[in-house]
């Protein structure tokens, strides 16, 4: 038998609990209905506001006569707080910087980049028209970024001034927007649906290997991404290698953080960039011929060598060219040229 006082203790209690079921179910679906419409507008937000960043950044690339367009208080504020950056960049990039008279227009929006946007547009200076491609500092940067791509611009003015690499033209580092101006190769033989001969190929490959030793004798650095995406190919098959980024960080920081290696696909590393081993020089031309597909780096051959064997390759295809006449033997010229090890 139950005792009345404990069940009217317990009454309250159940009646409580009935009467706040309906709250709940009205309750609940609100708060699920209200955050999902917060997160779909701080998505939608997020998309605007990227686009609207990469559509103005990109316009205030095009200027003449070194006038940029932007807001001056705003500008006032971000240069006083990247200053110091800016005071130090000028003594090493002064002679590199946009002069006077120079106009870049007609800007064609290819991609963004680490930075910002990248575009192709036209240089003019002195009635001197060219093609170009302008990397510029994306605006909702922080003084780091400011830092990173002012030592980007020191890296091409130091680094990169061997024929067969990208080259910087000119860059912008002591006002808004800051910009890097570099060489853009004219549309050559780089379309897939032309035919490539045997010669070409040695050709290509023989620059790209020079532009490979430039920065392992002359700075040791390891290029750490060759590929055909990394290879521009102008007229008359002259070659411009690019895709610095890895190389740029081990010249800033004497190292390439695990998250660079991994931007490569797999099919192109090498097996000691595979098992997290240190890279060498001869981790870029793991892929260039047969006699580099050495498992251990030291069996690789090293760039002059590679150089040595790609000229004899040219040779090789011209000889090919002349016995398909019947005045050479391919056989004999081959062991005699030394193109196979």
């Amino acid at each position: 038998m139950v005792d009345n006082g404990t069940m009217s203790g317990a009454l309250p209690y159940a009646t409580e609990g009935a009467g706040s079921g309906p709250y709940a179910v009205i309750i609940i679906p609100v708060l699920l209905a209200v955050s999902t419409v917060i997160i779909v507008v701080l998505i939608v937000r997020s998309v605007c506001c990227k686009r609207q960043d990469r559509v103005g950044t990109s316009v205030s690339t095009s200027y003449g006569n070194g006038k940029a367009v932007h807001g001056t208080g705003r500008e006032s504020v971000f240069m006083s707080t990247v200053s110091g950056t800016l005071r130090s960049a000028r003594d090493t990039l002064s002679l590199w910087e946009i002069p006077d008279g120079c106009t870049l227009k007609e800007l064609e929006f290819l991609q963004t980049g680490r930075y910002g946007p990248i575009c192709k547009c036209q240089l003019s200076r002195a009635g001197i028209t060219s093609t170009v491609v302008v990397k510029t500092l994306r605006d909702s940067c922080s003084p780091p970024e400011v830092k990173e791509f002012v030592d980007w611009a020191r890296f091409h003015a130091s680094v990169c001034k061997h024929e067969k690499l990208v080259q910087m033209l000119f860059c912008r580092t002591q006002r808004l927007p800051l910009v890097l101006v570099l060489e853009a190769e004219d549309s050559g033989t780089s379309n897939p649906s032309q035919h490539f001969s045997e010669k070409s190929v040695y050709l290509v490959a023989k620059q790209v290997a020079e532009a490979l030793e430039y920065l392992s004798s002359d700075h040791r650095l390891v290029h750490g991404d060759v590929a055909a995406r990394s290879v521009l190919i102008g007229s008359g098959l002259s070659v411009r290698v690019s895709g610095l980024g890895m190389a740029f960080q081990a010249w800033q920081t004497g190292r390439v953080a695990k998250r660079r290696v991994a931007d490569v696909p797999l099919k192109w590393q090498a097996p000691e960039r595979i098992t997290r081993l240190p890279l060498t020089d001869r981790s870029d031309v793991y892929d260039l011929m047969q006699s580099c597909w050495m498992w251990n780096y030291k069996d690789r051959p090293a760039f002059p060598t590679i150089i040595k064997q790609l000229k004899s390759g040219v040779d090789l295809a011209d000889a090919k060219a002349l016995s398909s006449h019947g005045t050479v033997d391919i056989f004999e010229y081959s062991k005699t040229a030394g193109v196979f090890p």
